[in-house]
């Protein structure tokens, strides 16, 4: 049987390049009501360095994505590597009934043009 919370956002990837570039997160709406907003707490670099929010808000239906651009221009050290890790909540003012699809976590390594999923 196919279950439809209420409120489910997730994130599914994220995206960070070499030299200069933005970090970007893929948010997916899993839930049958639309999703208008919701934030995304992410952080750049060590572990316990300082996290960032960002405010989405728009219109997806059950199944659709965005992309939200999480940094301005950063700029990358080639050869260094670094914890990216990003985390939605709170979609549409309230509480997400599934935190398993809430959080991705990576090292990214500037060596190269670097795409990463869900982990």
């Amino acid at each position: 049987e196919f279950y439809n919370p209420a409120l489910d956002a997730g994130v599914v990837s994220f995206v960070a390049l070499a030299g200069t570039s933005t970090i970007a997160a893929t948010i997916l709406n899993n839930s049958g009501t639309t999703l208008t907003s919701l934030t995304v707490r992410y952080m750049l670099g060590t572990v316990g360095s300082q996290q960032s929010s960002v405010s989405w808000t728009g219109s997806l239906t059950a199944g659709q994505t965005a992309v939200v651009n999480l940094t301005g221009s950063t700029t990358f050290a080639m050869g260094s590597s670094y914890v990216v890790s990003v985390h939605v909540f709170n979609p549409n003012g309230g509480t997400d009934v599934n935190a398993n699809n809430d959080s991705i976590k990576q090292t990214v390594c500037q060596s190269c043009l670097t795409k990463v999923g869900a982990s």
